[in-house]
């Protein structure tokens, strides 16, 4: 299937903004500018842990989306889960996977809260990064980490010991839904954090860079396990097959073998582990969804925020 007539939009919108940028550029930085200096006005921006809480505040706010997605509107969004997964399994919302997200968020949050407050070190600059400058650290931060995590996410796949202690608990589902962003253990949670910190920290963003930076990757995260692919989602709106997206993340937990990165496809295409096949996506989708994250309870019973259906 083509592009859609909301895909062509999206890329028109972005040719637009990109063509505003490069054309009247001064107006443009004028606009963030003025953004950053109302941003600064914040005592929350001004906290020394608001990274790390910006990322928890939109992290939950995109599970609600795909939560909202899956559950109460399940019927009506069944149409844009049919390309990756018509019949999900959705246990992985109930009980175990409620309180998987509460644990590992406060894994993530403790440690860095602890960290900021031991020493705190946040100083912001009064001049903005420029809408070009924004844009491309942005880009470049994206870039460099997905080209860290990939040379990881490789190296946990090729090595069975790192694989088993490691990665194979985010692979426990070969159905995934947007919860399952955060099945991971310590040791690749502190993996998937230390490549973001030294991406931006690599590329020196600019904190206004860095907070647009963690919004995108955050929400791109989740939108990768969601099973869903709509139109106006990267995958589609970038041309060329350029960004990978939900689609081939869910190749990826179905074979393992394929699509490892997360958010491009060039390493997977020079590596010749990008499936274009159309045939294996529809072998994928056609194979029995598996039972997601059931864990027993007391005596032996079930545990899940509802009952099974």
């Amino acid at each position: 299937m083509g592009p859609t007539a909301s895909t062509h939009m999206c890329r028109g919108a972005v040719l637009a903004v990109a063509a505003w940028i490069a054309f009247d550029g001064s107006r443009a930085d004028a606009v963030v500018q003025g953004a950053w200096d109302s941003t600064l006005a914040s005592k929350w921006v001004q906290w020394d842990t608001f990274e790390p809480s910006l990322v928890v505040i939109v992290f939950l706010l995109s599970l609600w989306f795909f939560w909202a997605l899956d559950v109460p509107l399940h019927e009506r969004s069944a149409p844009w889960r049919a390309g990756i997964c018509a019949n999900p399994d959705m246990r992985a919302w109930r009980w175990e996977g409620g309180k998987r997200i509460l644990h590992e968020t406060a894994f993530y949050v403790v440690p860095l809260v602890v960290l900021d407050v031991l020493f705190p070190r946040r100083v912001l600059p009064d001049a903005a990064p420029g809408a070009a400058r924004l844009v491309i650290e942005v880009v470049a931060s994206l870039l460099l980490y997905d080209l860290l995590f990939t040379a990881g996410h490789v190296l946990c796949h090729s090595t069975p010991w790192l694989y088993r202690t490691t990665h194979s608990k985010h692979h426990r589902a070969t159905t995934v839904r947007a919860c399952e962003t955060v099945c991971l253990t310590l040791w690749e949670e502190g993996l998937d954090v230390a490549c973001s910190v030294a991406a931006l920290n690599l590329v020196r963003a600019h904190p206004m860079s860095r907070a647009v930076y963690n919004v995108v990757i955050v929400y791109l995260l989740v939108e990768l396990h969601s099973g869903y692919e709509f139109p106006w989602m990267l995958q589609d709106v970038v041309p060329c097959g350029l960004m990978a997206g939900s689609r081939k993340h869910a190749l990826h937990h179905r074979y393992g073998n394929v699509c490892y990165q997360k958010f491009f496809t060039y390493i997977d295409a020079a590596m010749g582990t990008l499936s274009k096949d159309k045939s294996a996506t529809a072998k994928a989708l056609a194979a029995p969804a598996e039972p997601q994250l059931v864990q027993q309870g007391k005596g032996g019973r079930k545990r899940f925020l509802s009952p099974p259906s």
